[in-house]
């Protein structure tokens, strides 16, 4: 008789199954047509194949297209692929009529004439350096290095200095030329302008501008500027002390 235990030993062990009487089974699934683990293992009792019905039970209940692949397999015809010969790549460049060309193995020197030694020269053999040399080799390049920076520093700075000097003398020579042509006295704030314009930058003196201020009737200014190039101009003290002294003349006038 089958019992119920009886079904789940044979779903969960396949191996179980083997040597049942077909007739039981065909009974169980007459008291029970809607049983349909009874129908696969009747037919897989009359297939009398242990692995098929491992693989059946494997399978969904529900998909029915694997149950009628495993209740009835069809063989699948395997497509046989061709393999072509392999063509060397001799008889291809014969071929395509391309003919190969022998390496050049001929050294370029000796076509030329030109005789090579292949002996290495032996590599020369440097103490190493100490500990000292280490650190006075890095001294000097920082040095060396410090001063390259100081040195294009400066000459940036006297390059800007030169062009403002020349800019100075363009601007004094204008204001000069133009004092000369004007009859009329120049406007206080105009000719304060002209004359900071020219000045503004490291307090830049001149004779040229002390005689500006001059003709301009500011003597005091002018003084200023004298007395500023005699400390600038040792040499010329005798000088700027005769310019001076005929501004002051005209102050007391």
């Amino acid at each position: 008789m089958i019992t119920t235990d009886t079904i789940t030993g044979w779903l969960r062990d396949p191996d179980q199954f083997q040597g049942v009487v077909p007739q039981l089974l065909q009974k169980l699934t007459e008291d029970y047509p809607y049983f349909l683990p009874g129908h696969y293992l009747k037919h897989i009792a009359l297939q009398q194949d242990a692995q098929h019905l491992y693989a059946l039970l494997q399978a969904f209940p529900a998909n029915r297209v694997v149950l009628q692949q495993l209740l009835d397999p069809v063989e699948e015809q395997l497509e046989v692929l061709m393999e072509e010969p392999v063509v060397p790549e001799t008889d291809l460049l014969e071929a395509l009529g391309i003919t190969q060309q022998p390496a050049m193995v001929a050294d370029y020197f000796s076509q030329q004439g030109i005789e090579v030694s292949s002996d290495l020269p032996e590599a020369e053999e440097l103490a190493p350096h100490t500990e000292e040399e280490k650190s006075l080799l890095v001294v000097m390049s920082f040095e060396e290095w410090l001063s390259y920076i100081n040195t294009k520093s400066r000459k940036e700075k006297e390059e800007e200095a030169e062009q403002k000097a020349l800019k100075t003398m363009w601007q004094k020579q204008k204001l000069a030329a133009a004092i000369e042509e004007e009859s009329d006295e120049i406007p206080e704030s105009v000719f304060e302008m002209a004359v900071n314009s020219i000045a503004r930058n490291d307090d830049w003196v001149s004779e040229s501008m002390a005689e500006v201020y001059a003709r301009q009737g500011k003597a005091q200014k002018a003084i200023e500027i004298y007395e500023k190039l005699s400390l600038l101009n040792p040499e010329k003290n005798t000088y700027f002390a005769a310019k001076i002294e005929n501004l002051q003349k005209d102050l007391e006038i």
